[in-house]
């Protein structure tokens, strides 16, 4: 039960990472207020993860991209390989968005330069040992709200269809989008 589920209340991972709250975890590392910090930190992501599944639980496929998506971006820890969590349920999506292709490579491309605005002074951290610690926070900052907006688009975009009703599945076709 601790490495599964309690470690995570508490985890403090204060290497740079795409994590809004990776910053004030990293100077708060040895403060006594750190694990209330961590704990804290922990509370937006478990109130929307709830929010969400009590307004998504009708349409399982969006709710659990949605979920994962909230998951990640709200995560005191967040690095690349974490992208892949809802990037492999976006296929599933897709069909049941109302997007734009303007819109889509708008936020596609939003979603790649936050992250490289992120890996530039990251790189700098890392390979030339400069102090680089603001830039790669404001970056996370900007990542981050880079990610609500496109959830915001997604979520307007979405047409709501449940997968079940009365006890069985629904069937319909992606033309009446």
């Amino acid at each position: 039960v601790e490495e599964t589920y309690l470690y995570h209340l508490t985890r403090r991972d204060i290497r740079h990472n795409f994590s809004v709250y990776f910053y004030m975890l990293y100077l708060t590392s040895e403060s006594r207020w750190s694990f209330v910090v961590g704990v804290v930190t922990f509370l937006p992501q478990v109130v929307l993860l709830v929010a969400v599944s009590c307004w998504l639980y009708r349409d399982l496929p969006f709710c659990c991209f949605v979920q994962t998506f909230l998951f990640v971006t709200f995560n005191k820890v967040c690095t690349s390989q974490y992208f892949l969590w809802y990037l492999s349920l976006l296929p599933v999506i897709l069909p049941t968005l109302k997007l734009k292709v303007q819109d889509a490579i708008t936020m596609a491309t939003l979603w790649f330069l936050g992250q490289a605005l992120w890996l530039l002074p990251a790189y700098y951290l890392e390979f030339q040992g400069q102090n680089t610690f603001l830039y790669i926070w404001a970056a996370g900052i900007l990542f981050f709200a880079i990610n609500v907006w496109i959830l915001i688009k997604l979520l307007y975009a979405h047409v709501h269809k449940p997968m079940f009703s009365k006890g069985k599945l629904v069937k319909w076709n992606l033309k009446d989008k």
